[in-house]
């Protein structure tokens, strides 16, 4: 157990030694002070000893109250007074003890020179009383949520990752160019073979459930079962985009072949040709029920957004606007690159728009609304109306609740600006589901020019990824437990994977990121 949260605190705590994007080091967000990293050094017996033939008269800790955000820590130690007037500060041979380790997290003791540090696993407040002789002190700890932060961790591949799913908080998928399909669990991410006859690039991944999973992208369909990726035979021809799946027996397929939409729908055990005929070239798809599926796609110019709905029987054409029939003539064009439905009655759609003279002013980015009471899409502005961030184009969206979630994009230029810096960092943006900002709430040692899939479960835990095999996780948030409050107390075992001394996440000391054998690195500790 000890071993398991003290590597969870220095995860926490560690990777927060770079923030960069796109190659560029930004400042990065410093920790409170009540906030501690804690390197272990086991088997050291360096404890401190009071003076032989003195007696200690008084004791107390430092600090004696502090602030610790859930899955970090707070260094105690004491201060002695002897009975010949001596003052021992920052004395570290105290003996640590909590109430109830259960409920609020336990003084981890180690007999070095760090003393006893305080890990925090629930919210709460918690006495630690410490004991040196015959003299007790106690420190009042406050343990309240995380400040959750996006950060990069090393994927073994600079391969682009278009698409990832996350099944629950220790386990996920990802996959992207030549065939690459990553697998998260017990805290590192590793690639995984798959039976094939082609390295498609992979742009779209979905599981049913733990043992049952579909990767898609260019013509091949890839399924996962048996603990096996196996390649299957596609019904279309075409490029196929996306795939989501409503259970094991039920789920869609989108793509494109010859500038029109393909949309494949998978019953009884195979998949076939849905013939939803739709003219419009498809990206991506959300399917809430076998009666209740969305897909978007790229729409010609002077045509409203490409934004479909499946009603069980047939599909239709979305609706836009605060009122129906919505008197509005379209200008440009539209490219809606991803959905995401949360229920039947809440759902964002972004991607970018094209306007007149885009080779000049350029493309812009776009986010459409669901509005079940209207039964139509409603666009969603940039907060504050930054007209320069219109040029930020959007790639996916991933919301864990109807007022917060993200929104990827990418690293553009300015148009026609020829400064010595033009480019726009629209990577991460955040949305409360009634706008969209500009976020620069992750840590990264380096990325690449487009952040492309996201996937958050409902309790705020998940991953994206894009350019150069990027991967970003809320570590902060493994953590906790799989419920929507989300307030920590996760108990589960972590294989003392995060605190892997190869440098499997930035921060770490050490060397190359290898843990395959064989596989060479190329993310070095920092």
């Amino acid at each position: 157990m000890q071993r398991r949260l003290i590597a969870a605190v220095v995860l926490a705590a560690g990777v927060l030694s770079g923030c960069g994007r796109n190659g560029s080091i930004a400042p990065a967000i410093p920790l409170p002070q009540t906030q501690q990293a804690y390197s272990p050094s086991y088997g050291n017996d360096t404890a401190q000893a009071l003076p032989e033939g003195r007696t200690p008269k008084k004791l107390t800790i430092s600090p004696a109250t502090a602030i610790v955000p859930i899955g970090t820590s707070v260094q105690l130690t004491g201060t002695v007074f002897m009975d010949n007037g001596q003052t021992i500060n920052n004395f570290t041979g105290l003996t640590f003890t909590l109430p109830n380790t259960n409920d609020q997290g336990p003084v981890i003791q180690k007999r070095d020179s760090q003393g006893g540090v305080f890990v925090g696993q629930r919210e709460g407040t918690v006495t630690v009383t410490g004991t040196v002789g015959d003299l007790t002190a106690t420190a009042t700890i406050q343990v309240v949520k995380a400040n959750n932060m996006w950060t990069q961790i090393a994927a073994g591949t600079t391969n682009d990752l278009k698409a990832v799913k996350m099944i629950n908080d220790m386990e996920g998928w990802a996959v992207g160019n030549a065939g690459t399909i990553l697998r998260f669990q017990n805290g590192n991410w590793f690639p995984v073979r798959a039976q094939r006859s082609s390295n498609a690039n992979l742009t779209g991944i979905d599981f049913a459930d733990v043992n049952d999973g579909w990767a898609v992208g260019d013509s091949s369909i890839l399924h996962f079962t048996n603990g096996v990726w196996q390649e299957i035979g596609t019904p279309s021809a075409g490029a196929l985009k996306a795939i989501d799946m409503t259970n094991i027996n039920d789920g869609w397929i989108v793509g494109e072949n010859g500038g029109k939409g393909v949309v494949l729908r998978f019953q009884g055990g195979q998949w076939a040709d849905a013939g939803a005929g739709i003219k419009d070239p498809l990206n991506a798809v959300s399917a809430i029920a076998p009666n209740d599926v969305w897909a978007v796609g790229e729409s010609g110019f002077g045509r409203a957004p490409a934004i479909y709905h499946f009603d069980g029987t047939s599909w239709s054409k979305a609706k836009f606007g605060e009122k129906w029939p919505n008197i509005k003539l379209w200008s440009g064009s539209y490219k809606m690159k991803g959905i995401k439905m949360l229920n039947g009655s809440q759902g964002w759609a972004v991607g970018s728009y094209a306007p007149i003279g885009a080779t000049l002013r350029g493309e812009q980015g776009v986010m459409f609304k669901y509005d079940a009471n209207l039964g139509t899409w409603l666009e969603v502005k940039m907060a504050n109306d930054d007209p320069k961030m219109k040029n930020v184009t959007y790639n996916s969206v991933g919301m864990m609740g109807g007022n917060k979630g993200w929104v990827l994009g990418n690293v553009t230029q300015k148009p026609l600006d020829l400064s010595p810096t033009p480019q726009l960092f629209g990577n991460l943006m955040e949305s409360d589901g009634q706008s969209v900002t500009i976020s620069s709430n992750y840590q990264a040692k380096s990325v690449g020019s487009g952040f492309y899939g996201i996937d958050v479960l409902y309790n705020g835990n998940g991953a994206i990824v894009g350019d150069q095999g990027l991967i970003l996780m809320h570590l902060y948030d493994v953590n906790r437990p799989t419920q929507s409050n989300n307030t920590g107390g996760y108990t589960g075992s972590y294989n003392s994977n995060y605190n892997n001394a190869g440098g499997g996440y930035y921060g770490n000391t050490g060397g190359g990121y290898n843990p395959y054998g064989g596989t060479t690195g190329g993310y070095g500790g920092s």
